[in-house]
């Protein structure tokens, strides 16, 4: 195996990534949604959160590593280094 190939990536990461997934699917099961989502909306600071929380999905694109989400789901999908 040649260094800096994906060969030595997904035997490491993909079972990592898919127990880390569900794993979190596991602990979400047992979350109260409704309880936090009605501290989210109704607790203290309530207005700077909401406010914040729509700025962040608004400026999606521009903030720190989430332009690298397109370009990786393509080079990892194996359509070659096309990032538009």
């Amino acid at each position: 195996m040649a260094v800096g190939t994906l060969a030595l990536f997904y035997p490491v990461f993909l079972p990592m990534g898919a127990a880390a997934v569900a794993y979190a699917g596991h602990r979400a099961m047992y979350m109260d949604w409704r309880m936090l989502l009605t501290q989210f909306l109704t607790g203290p600071g309530r207005t700077s959160r909401i406010l914040l929380l729509f700025f962040v999905v608004l400026n999606w694109k521009s903030l720190p590593l989430a332009w690298t989400v397109r370009p990786l789901s393509k080079i990892t999908a194996g359509q070659g280094a096309s990032f538009y």
